[in-house]
Parts: structure tokens; sequence; C-alpha cells
């Protein structure tokens, strides 16, 4: 990960919490993401359910840096909202697009990337939205300020191009790379709250 590019990013969210993570391979082929703490020098689980379990930017670069490599990267909690504890509810403020398998071995847009998946991009980064490429390198991720519409899911998809959607009502992490897409501002922008109905709508 991109640690000075993820400071600069970390900087504009004063609440933010932040754990290190850890890929798992799972069935099919596909690798899961483990948020872990470094405890005595060794890395422990912790849920997205225990805002308390996760730390600050800096506590959490030191645990990627001091882990001997066994952390994949750098995770940053998006919401907490545990039904049998309510005290423990937490939102980031922030809106997460997940678009999965669009990318070339050329960081470009794939050509069965729609056109309304491409429009909604392109409104995006209008805006001034932070995007970066996913750890795979195969998938984009966005972030701005806002929260979700009740109305809108979290999984999209749209003809061969699918996600997710999330904001702090949901318990969710996404894991930060600082791997700037197409020179994208490092801004954690705030556009107007209709923003996310149209790229919603967009998005199918």
């Amino acid at each position: 990960p991109r640690l000075d590019i993820i400071q600069t990013l970390a900087k504009q969210m004063p609440d933010s919490r932040w754990a290190v993570w850890q890929s798992v391979p799972r069935e099919g082929g596909k690798t899961g993401k483990i948020p872990h703490k470094l405890s005595a020098g060794k890395l422990v689980k912790i849920g997205h359910d225990d805002p308390s379990q996760w730390v600050d930017f800096d506590i959490a670069a030191h645990w990627l840096t001091t882990s001997d490599s066994k952390a994949s990267g750098l995770g940053l909690l998006i919401g907490s909202n545990p039904k049998n504890n309510p005290s423990l509810t937490y939102s980031s403020g922030l809106i997460a697009l997940d678009i999965d398998g669009c990318l070339g071995s050329d960081g470009e847009l794939l050509n069965n990337v729609g056109g309304d998946v491409r429009a909604a991009i392109k409104i995006l980064r209008e805006h001034s939205v932070y995007f970066e490429v996913s750890p795979s390198g195969s998938g984009l991720r966005a972030l701005w300020k806002g929260t979700k519409p009740q109305e809108v899911g979290e999984r999209w998809k749209n003809f061969e191009t699918s996600g997710e959607i999330y904001d702090g009502s949901s318990t969710r992490f996404v894991t930060i790379t600082g791997n700037v897409w197409k020179n994208s501002p490092l801004v954690i922008a705030e556009p107007k709250e209709s923003l996310t109905m149209d790229i919603a709508e967009y998005l199918g």
C-alpha cells in the first residue's frame, strides 16, 4: 500500500477507524480479507461490529510496518451497526463504491464495461471523487462523504459489470491501497446529496 497517499486521505477523516487486514483463501479461488489488530506482536482477528478494536491511521500504519509482512494492507471501517449492542454504533460518514473486475492489466476500463457504468465514473470524477485500484488490480473503489439513500440497495449489476455501494449504515470495512487511478485527486469530496442517487440510477 502507498502509506503516504493513505495518510493524506486519513487526515481528511479525523474520526476514521483503521486496522490491518490479512488475505485468506476461499473456495472458488477467491480471497477473503479479514481485519486484524496487532497484539503482543501477533495479528489477532477483530470484527466489523466493534469500533473500539479499530484505531487511528498512525497506529494501524505502525501495525502494518511491524507485522513482519503477515498483514496484507490497511482497512478502513465504513460503519458498524451491531443489532445486539447499539452502543457500538459507528458511522464513518463515507460512501464506498466498488466496481469489480472492470480494469485490464494496463489500468484501463475493459471493453465490456458498459456506457452507464462509464457515465457514473465520469460524473464522480467531475465531482473530484477519489478513485483507487483495488488490491487485486482488477477493480476500482471510490470514496466520498455522504449517506446512501435507503431505497438504494448495496449490490448492483449492470450487464457484465457489478459491484457494491454502501455507507455508514452498514457493518462493513474497505481495503485502502493508495494506488490512485488516473491521477484521481487526493480529496475525500463532499458532493451534493443527490449525487449518490444519480450514480445508483446509472449503475442499475
